[in-house]
């Protein structure tokens, strides 16, 4: 379903999907959406009419995390076989749908992303083998140069804007923030309320790092003077169903948070008492 973000509307919706959707993701110019789930990718033309689609079709795994380059030139999955397959010239129409794949990683790839216009030509990925992994692309190729390892399986990564430091959520309530240009940890950080988080992401400007957890609750994370300061979200849901997605608008004016059962919650920034927008699936 696509929603018209600011006024709560249903726009439309896609259908033809088989099983349960994992993951999401906008092309840079919002024309195309990949979605992923079991045993395929499907890219939505949302600019066509009527929209169509193509599939991409992967026998026997499931699709966890998919993410478009910031230039929207290469797409990236991982998948629970523990593998990242990364697509090139997929906007063609005879476009070869043999990937580049990555292997590496011993368990499955929770999340991947690219790294920024600011500093680009990289990929991360993060897996419940306890390990993220900095890949180099290059020339049509790609090499690991960067294993960070944690102490649990790592549920969601997120780059900074300047895409310097990297935001790790594994398990046991934690973040870990690290320096990706010289594999160092730069700081722990553990959520007061006790509950693993799901999903985490940097804000554009880098000032905050915004997190979803397992119970439900959406959370702020500032840093300043080496001091870091935990707030809930603005009137956080009182429902208590796990977060699987947190993401922060492009314009920092509002986050939206992914229920595991289907319900999406909107929060105006700008207004700290305004009631969050529930949409539901």
């Amino acid at each position: 379903i696509i929603w018209d973000s600011c006024l709560g509307l249903e726009l439309y919706k896609l259908e033809g999907h088989i099983g349960k959707l994992r993951s999401l993701a906008f092309s840079p110019d919002t024309r195309y959406l990949a979605a992923a789930g079991l045993r395929s990718l499907r890219i939505w033309d949302l600019d066509s009419q009527p929209r169509t689609s193509r599939d991409i079709n992967l026998q026997d795994v499931y699709v966890m995390s998919v993410s478009f380059s910031w230039d929207g030139k290469l797409l990236a999955s991982g998948a629970d076989d523990g593998k990242i397959r990364i697509w090139d010239s997929w906007r063609d129409a005879s476009f070869d749908e043999s990937p580049l794949i990555l292997s590496g990683h011993t368990g499955e790839i929770n999340s991947v992303v690219f790294s920024p216009k600011t500093r680009p030509g990289y990929l991360a990925s993060a897996s419940s083998d306890g390990t993220t992994r900095m890949w180099a692309l290059e020339g049509g190729q790609a090499r690991c140069v960067l294993t960070l390892n944690s102490s649990e399986p790592v549920n969601s990564i997120s780059l900074s804007p300047n895409g310097l430091q990297l935001a790790a959520a594994i398990n046991f309530n934690t973040i870990e923030i690290w320096d990706v240009d010289i594999g160092v940890k730069l700081e722990t950080m553990r959520a007061t309320n006790k509950s693993d988080i799901l999903s985490v992401t940097f804000s554009p400007t880098g000032a905050y790092i915004a997190s979803g957890s397992r119970d439900g609750g959406v959370y702020l994370w500032y840093t300043a003077n080496k001091e870091t300061t935990q707030k809930p979200c603005p009137q956080p849901p009182t429902i208590n169903e796990p977060i699987v997605e947190v993401t922060v608008a492009p314009d920092g004016q509002a986050i939206a948070a992914g229920h595991e059962n289907g319900l999406v919650t909107l929060w105006d920034m700008n207004d700290g008492s305004a009631l969050p927008t529930k949409l539901p699936l």
